[in-house]
């Protein structure tokens, strides 16, 4: 028997109860909403119910660049392009020995600025699947215009004479902190929506047997390699190389669109990362959200940048002075972090 459609169910039955008392057509419209069809009829109507497509999920990873001459004379680097220091090709040396070797990725992206695509280069030639660096200038440190090149005490000066906030601060042909959190934000979801093109693709290649295509990713983890953290697929793994103050923008953009700190994430996220410091993060894409979970943050794998040292010296440093002025060294660390960021 030919299988009948909702629509012509209901014009049957409208035709059908036209004649009828109201006690008939009522009794007739209830036993239709209490029993709406034969188990014959079941697959006659299509499913409403959407089978939602599992989540992408993949390995972020931003490292800051190695020791540049800038940083080593202290000036306000910006946009200014000053190369590697002999200190920070060491470091990005010994970052590429002991947390990317026979490492798998699928991207990385870096700024042109020198010191960040050099650190790139050395880094990438300890992976072992080593995909082309993709250069993009909304990488680049934050511009500070008119002072690039400027010692940091000549800075303060400048910095003084705007009377305001170094967050608020805008010099002369330059940005200010919102201005670059604009530019990483801009950058951050342009990656994430190329990242879903990726995954058709990568889904295509590896049913066809495509080469440069692999079923999973990893992503940094000291000396030893992580498939992915709790076991879980990592269907991409992403190397962004560029600047402490670009990071820390881009940070803070991810922790207000997609709140993935924890209470020790925050003080963290508020200073600028060391040389070749690295943060990770698993992103999980499940549409429409987005779940960032963080891995570490400001981590460093280089002899040159000892934490443990230099909380040694702090304590050390903070016992030999005295409570009044212990309090004084607190009140301005503030300002001090505030300008850490421009000798990036």
């Amino acid at each position: 028997m030919k299988k009948l459609f909702r629509p012509q169910i209901f014009c049957a039955l409208f035709f059908f109860c036209k004649n009828q008392s109201v006690f008939h057509r009522r009794t007739f419209f209830c036993l239709v909403w209490i029993f709406p069809g034969h188990k014959s009829m079941a697959g006659t109507f299509p499913a409403t119910s959407r089978v939602s497509a599992p989540p992408l999920q993949f390995g972020l990873t931003f490292v800051r660049h190695g020791e540049s001459l800038g940083n080593k004379l202290g000036v306000v680097q910006g946009q200014k392009d000053y190369p590697l220091s002999t200190l920070g090709l060491s470091e990005a040396q010994q970052l590429g020995q002991n947390s990317v070797q026979n490492l798998r990725v699928s991207h990385v992206f870096s700024s042109d600025l020198s010191r960040s695509l050099k650190t790139a280069e050395i880094v990438c030639s300890f992976l072992g699947h080593s995909p082309p660096i993709i250069i993009d200038q909304r990488l680049r440190e934050r511009n500070f215009g008119t002072l690039e090149g400027l010692a940091r005490d000549q800075f303060r000066v400048e910095l003084r004479k705007a009377g305001c906030h170094m967050n608020e601060f805008k010099p002369p042909g330059g940005e200010s902190d919102a201005d670059l959190r604009l530019r990483a934000a801009a950058f951050l979801e342009d990656l994430f929506k190329s990242i879903r093109l990726f995954e058709r693709e990568r889904q295509q290649a590896v049913t066809n047997g495509t080469p440069d295509y692999f079923t999973e990713y990893q992503v940094p983890s000291g000396k030893s390699l992580v498939v992915a953290p709790a076991n879980e697929v990592l269907t991409a793994s992403i190397l962004i190389f560029s600047h402490g103050g670009w990071i820390k923008e881009a940070l803070i953009y991810l922790e207000m669109q997609y709140k993935f700190c924890v209470e020790a994430h925050r003080v963290m996220l508020k200073n600028v990362a060391p040389n070749c410091g690295i943060s990770t993060f698993t992103v999980k894409l499940q549409e429409p959200k987005v779940t960032l979970s963080c891995l570490w943050m400001h981590k460093i794998y280089h002899e040159s940048d000892n934490a443990g040292d230099r909380t040694r010296r702090a304590l050390q440093m903070n016992r030999s002075i005295s409570s009044p002025a212990r309090s004084l060294r607190a009140s301005n660390s503030s300002a001090n972090r505030q300008l850490s960021s421009v000798n990036n």
